[in-house]
């Protein structure tokens, strides 16, 4: 699990702020 998490925060940060917020909601 934390290696997926690890994988989204990545993505996160490569796609910018916008994706952060959408996986919150």
């Amino acid at each position: 699990a934390q290696l997926k998490l690890q994988e989204t925060l990545q993505r996160i940060v490569n796609e910018g702020s916008g994706g952060l917020i959408c996986i919150i909601i």
